[in-house]
């Protein structure tokens, strides 16, 4: 089944696999776990490259409608969400070894690296900024020097990436990592995963600090999407679950109002009725 479904540009669906040409002689169909019905996404790499599927089965046949299409389409973008993280995190780490080692190959791999990287003094003033990170943010180079990354941080980010930083400067860490908003020079936000690293001399003295930066905003929003769904599945859940159970119009409401706040995030909810 997968090994059709890699091929497929997005969701492949089998509504009946014992009538499919292509798998009703497929041992497991055949045999268990008797599968009948398949839907697979694939799921791929940063480079476009098919990691393999994510799927559905089931012993009976079914057909997905659309709104469970686009459920199966958004779980699978936050498994590839993961998995890009995984990749760019073991990039990274690739990188802070070669830094370790070959300082000379720094610089080769600051200018081609597509991930954001850039210098930062002790002050928080923009060093030096890689490609990545200039199209990340949105800024040339030159305009980011003499700046400060808390200038261009979320008000709302501020406080708790100034605790850590300030830890690193004192010397009671050598770094962190911390999910946070940029401000983008168009006024737009964009979410990344932010690790610091301290870059000391010989003798242990800070010189400067190195921060890498990996754009998470697509795996947010879907975060956000999917939570979004898990409330609404929920509170349709409870809503039928309150009309079973109520035996009338005066004991709904009152249910359906703290449904409505639980599930909703609503300060408060009522229901008006029309005589």
């Amino acid at each position: 089944f997968c090994g059709h479904a890699i091929l497929q540009p997005g969701i492949m669906q089998v509504p009946d696999a014992r009538i499919d040409p292509r798998f009703a002689d497929n041992p497991l169909v055949l045999g268990p776990p008797h599968v009948v019905f398949y839907a697979g996404r694939p799921l791929r790499a940063l480079d476009g490259v098919v990691l393999g599927t994510l799927c559905l089965v089931d012993s009976k046949p079914r057909t997905l409608d659309e709104a469970q299409r686009q459920d199966l389409d958004d779980f699978g973008l936050l498994v590839e969400s993961t998995l890009h993280d995984l990749e760019r995190r073991h990039q990274v780490r690739s990188l802070s070894n070669v830094l370790e080692d070959q300082e000379h190959l720094f610089t080769q791999t600051f200018n081609q690296s597509a991930v954001g990287m850039a210098l930062s003094s002790m002050e928080g003033v923009w060093l030096k900024a890689n490609p990545g990170l200039q199209q990340l943010l949105g800024y040339r180079e030159q305009d980011m020097l003499n700046q400060t990354w808390q200038a261009m941080t979320h008000p709302d980010d501020l406080a708790a990436d100034v605790e850590q930083f300030e830890k690193l400067v004192r010397g009671e860490s050598n770094g962190y990592v911390i999910d946070k908003r940029f401000i983008r020079k168009d006024g737009s936000v964009i979410f990344v995963t932010l690790d610091v690293r301290g870059v000391r001399s010989a003798d242990g003295r800070l010189e400067h600090v190195l921060a890498t930066m990996q754009d998470i905003t697509e795996r947010k929003l879907t975060e956000a999407k999917t939570q979004r769904l898990t409330a609404i599945h929920a509170a349709v859940s409870e809503c039928n679950q309150a009309i079973i159970r109520s035996h009338s119009a005066e004991e709904l409401f009152p249910q359906i109002c703290r449904i409505a706040v639980l599930y909703g995030g609503m300060k408060t909810a009522w229901v008006g009725r029309l005589d």
